[in-house]
């Protein structure tokens, strides 16, 4: 009887052990998602809240099913490469154009437009002019003869308003925004896809930088 008594104590001590080990390993994992998050070990974060540190908003959508958003997601947040359809599960979106804007000027011209994008269907061309007051953030108001980029992070599916002064008359554009693996051109596409991966995992609104190499969220947004 010793024997068998001892055995199913020790089985006992093995299953504690194991319970402890992967409570601190569901606690780890947690941990680097979301600091606050650590106080809850037994559940991982749903879709739903990977989508609000995303995009800040949970009532919005993504055209993707939960579980490949929260797949992607924690791809994502812990720095591994994505497949184009990955990309795709995250839902960012953009409206198809690039535009220069010169320091102090509130008047942007389209530099480029992608093909078949919604700034393209609404017959944006490049040259076009876009009213642009975004103010100037402090680096431009000490550096004005240095370069700066720009880009919106917002979610496929939203809306944005623009402004395209047309023979000298402003015209309101409403566009709403595609998902970046809808880019027709590999080269935009790749751009997207590259600056969402070197954000880490970046949330919705403006980033501003001297490249698409060091964007950093706005301080001013």
């Amino acid at each position: 009887m010793q024997p068998n008594r001892f055995n199913k104590a020790n089985q006992q001590l093995k299953n504690i052990q194991v319970a402890v080990l992967s409570a601190i390993a569901s606690i780890s994992i947690v941990s680097t998602i979301n600091p606050s998050m650590a106080q809850q070990p037994d559940s991982n974060p749903s879709a739903q809240e990977y989508r609000t540190i995303l995009f800040g908003a949970t009532e919005k959508r993504v055209d993707a099913d939960d579980n490949a958003f929260r797949l992607a997601a924690e791809k994502l947040q812990n720095g591994y490469n994505l497949s184009a359809d990955e990309f795709r599960s995250l839902g960012v979106g953009c409206v198809g154009y690039e535009s220069y804007r010169k320091y102090f000027q509130n008047i942007a011209v389209v530099i480029a437009v992608y093909k078949d994008s919604p700034a393209a269907r609404a017959g944006i061309k490049v040259g076009d002019k876009i009213v642009d007051n975004q103010k100037d953030n402090e680096f431009a108001k000490a550096n004005p003869h240095i370069k700066q980029v720009q880009i919106r992070l917002a979610q496929a599916g939203d809306p944005i308003d623009i402004t395209v002064l047309r023979n000298g008359r402003p015209e309101k554009v409403t566009l709403v925004r595609m998902n970046i693996e809808d880019i027709q051109e590999t080269k935009f596409r790749k751009m997207w896809e590259n600056t969402v991966r070197r954000l880490g995992f970046p949330k919705e609104g403006n980033y501003t930088g001297t490249s698409m190499r060091n964007l950093q969220p706005d301080k001013s947004d």
